[in-house]
């Protein structure tokens, strides 16, 4: 009879230890799922970044394409009587001023327009002055925006004046300028921006 109990509690005891085993692999079950789910939703965001990445690209591309048609069929002025040498500006009207798309001339030194055709100016466009052979530029009063690389690659620039009304640089508008100093004013955004990508600059 002894003997009957103690194989029975055996058993038990193996049964208990089998069932210890399952309701670890058990448990364990969801954390490996989980892990999978989570590599798998990795994997997939990143083929998603580049396919955006891809897109984003080519929406750039046909962009630059399409600013190029419009300045292209967009009327240009030539720079007021005050600058000695000939210049002709081409611009597009946007919201009720004037966008800066590119200049034609053989100015090294050069102060743009306030107005154009009467709208004033309020932005530079996307490379509107990329590889240009200027020294010096000075921005008006009321352009709000400079495009992206918009003075790229222009290395005899030495000097720019930006007044306090830009509010947005766009990504890499200086790249290639190893010349520049950025002349503005105390506490503006052009000088916050110069301190920001360590560009020389001086305030008044």
């Amino acid at each position: 009879m002894k003997g009957r109990k103690t194989k029975l509690l055996a058993l038990l005891l193996t049964l208990l230890f089998l069932l210890g085993g399952c309701a670890t692999s058990i448990q364990e079950e969801p954390k490996d799922t989980a892990l999978v789910q989570a590599q798998a939703q990795i994997t997939a965001l990143s083929e998603e970044i580049a396919l955006l990445r891809e897109k984003e690209t080519a929406y750039r591309a046909q962009i630059s394409a399409l600013q190029e048609s419009i300045a292209a069929l967009t009327p240009s002025e030539p720079v007021p009587e005050e600058h000695s040498e000939s210049v002709t500006f081409r611009y597009r009207a946007e919201n009720g001023g004037a966008v800066i798309t590119g200049y034609s001339g053989n100015a090294s030194i050069l102060t743009l327009p306030a107005t154009l055709n009467g709208l004033p100016v309020v932005a530079i466009a996307e490379r509107a002055f990329a590889q240009c052979s200027l020294t010096a530029i000075t921005l008006p009063e009321g352009i709000t925006s400079i495009g992206w690389f918009a003075f790229y690659d222009s290395p005899d620039l030495a000097g720019i004046t930006l007044p306090d009304s830009v509010e947005s640089i766009g990504y890499g508008v200086f790249d290639g300028c190893d010349a520049l100093t950025v002349h503005c004013s105390t506490g503006s955004y052009a000088e916050r921006y110069a301190k920001s990508y360590a560009l020389p600059y001086t305030t008044d």
